[in-house]
């Protein structure tokens, strides 16, 4: 494997293109290589546009996360390589006529021995479509994007050795355009994060207390961190427009 300081500077230069941190500039160096040794694992060629690397802020680490992304021929193309693809059917929809679908279904084929295993996966558009303004190509090709998803979620289902934590560029926390990456949130703490986390939800017509049972009654000096956590990082997602009530 050739690390990021290997490659000329030219070459330096394409990979800083494919490879952007949460504000849409080259990413560190560490991810980059983080990036060439996914490439060199599943023996993609890190220049080909195949793949790429983007940048999201884990709030539960705490810390920046590199995101490995691939296009769905490059799945496949994996998937082939391996000697055991044994074909994929057309993608199921609940209405092929409607102006988007409510469900996709793909089934991906393994060969398993001296038998043909089907491995099916079936997503719902409301849950994979993402929020503004990173749903355009949502509107405009509902089908086909959803169908994307679930194909790729077939193929890491059938072929996890292979293709296991790589994603679709146009699956849930994986589509948004390095313009429109959020930055790390700043977190207020203790007592004053939880008064401002529920206030925070007041203002979408949440009661929290409904949502989470365990923090049903508690006065915020009795809820733990680990309520904290799941109820600020789910705002998050509310304030992303990626609302789950």
């Amino acid at each position: 494997m050739k690390y990021f300081k290997d490659y000329k500077k030219e070459e330096q230069d394409i990979l800083c293109g494919i490879c952007l941190d949460n504000k849409g500039k080259p990413a560190k160096m560490q991810h980059i290589d983080y990036y060439l040794k996914q490439c060199d694992v599943k023996k993609i060629d890190p220049f080909s546009r195949m793949a790429h690397l983007t940048i999201r802020w884990d709030s539960r680490a705490n810390a920046e996360r590199p995101i490995f992304t691939m296009g769905i021929d490059g799945a496949r193309a994996i998937a082939a390589r391996s000697g055991k693809l044994a074909g994929s059917d057309d993608i199921e929809y609940d209405d092929a006529d409607g102006d988007k679908p409510k469900w996709a279904r793909a089934t991906v084929w393994r060969q398993v021995g001296d038998e043909r295993r089907p491995f099916t996966i079936t997503l719902r558009f409301k849950e994979f479509k993402p929020a503004p303004p990173n749903d355009r190509q949502w509107n405009q090709m509902p089908y086909h994007m959803l169908g994307k998803c679930a194909e790729m979620a077939a193929l890491r289902k059938a072929f996890p050795e292979d293709l296991q934590e790589v994603y679709e560029t146009a699956e849930p926390h994986h589509d948004d355009s390095p313009t429109e990456a959020k930055a790390a949130p700043v977190q207020p703490t203790g007592v004053d994060r939880w008064n401002k986390t529920v206030e925070a939800f007041s203002k979408h017509g949440i009661d929290p207390f409904a949502i989470l049972e365990r923090v049903k009654k508690k006065d915020p000096k009795d809820v733990t961190d680990e309520d904290f956590t799941d109820l600020y990082e789910w705002y998050q997602d509310l304030e992303r427009g990626e609302e789950t009530a």
